[in-house]
């Protein structure tokens, strides 16, 4: 920082020569003695006078110049100071890290209602009303519960990583509905399957959607089956899950970012 001290015409620059010189030569001089002199008429030169102070102040203009100087050599010689020392200490700024690709992971709910998350912890939720299974940056998921037992209804897919689209799948028994109903972005997809319950949706980006009567292993991506799921099912690891044939059938939904969402009815835990 800089302080600025007034001072009176000439003390800047003797200042600053002493300062050269070291610290103790910092002090304020004082005027030399006036001269108690007179003229032959008892009174000062008004003229001389005026000469003086225009001296005067040209050299305090001179003595502030010459001082501005000194501050600007000096901020330059702090900078090259800062700048060297940051060069051979700090040395130089960290480079970009690639971001270590995302794990993967399982999570599951059931209607009776109780969760897994994806680190393995097991919890329950006895309410009714909207609560979240997945909530990223980019990936949410959605589910309702009905009644204050927290009947597991409905779930909802969105998030940037959807691109503007939704998957919705929910139980429509209280409708008059068969029971599960699939909507793309509130349409139904799905509907119109085979004998054997089997039915097939691609979307024009990154989803392929298939009905099934039971399950099928042979859906799922490999590295999805031989993942540690975290989870202890009783009935068997996630590869024998829904071993059965659930009511209502099986959906199963490949998203893009390698998310992957099977649903059933009712499956009396296989």
């Amino acid at each position: 920082g800089v302080v600025l001290i007034q001072t009176r015409p000439g003390d800047l620059s003797r200042a600053a020569q002493r300062g050269r010189e070291g610290p103790a030569a910092l002090v304020q001089e004082d005027d030399p003695p006036a001269d108690n002199g007179t003229s032959e008429s008892g009174t000062s030169d008004a003229g001389a006078a005026g000469g003086d102070e225009e001296a005067a102040l040209s050299r305090l203009t001179g003595e502030v110049q010459e001082l501005q100087e000194m501050i600007r050599a000096l901020q330059q010689t702090v900078d090259a100071s800062v700048t060297a020392c940051c060069a051979s200490q700090c040395g130089a700024p960290p480079a970009e890290t690639t971001p270590p690709p995302p794990r993967s992971g399982l999570c599951a709910s059931f209607g009776d209602p109780h969760f897994t998350t994806f680190d393995g912890a097991h919890t329950i939720l006895l309410q009714e009303g909207k609560l979240w299974l997945v909530k990223s940056k980019d990936v949410w998921v959605q589910a309702l519960a009905k009644t204050d037992l927290g009947n597991l209804m409905a779930i909802a897919v969105g998030g940037p990583f959807m691109k503007g689209h939704t998957l919705v799948v929910r139980n429509n028994t209280h409708e008059g509905g068969a029971g599960l109903e699939a909507l793309f972005d509130g349409k139904p997809i799905l509907e119109d399957h085979d004998e054997h319950g089997n039915a097939e949706f691609q979307a024009p980006f990154e989803l392929w959607a298939a009905r099934r009567a039971e399950w099928n292993q042979d859906l799922h991506d490999r590295a999805i089956l031989e993942m540690d799921p975290a989870v202890d099912f009783d009935v068997g690891p996630w590869v024998s899950r829904f071993s059965e044939t659930p009511q209502g059938g099986l959906y199963f939904f490949k998203l893009p970012s390698g998310v992957e969402l099977t649903v059933t009815g009712v499956d009396f835990m296989s």
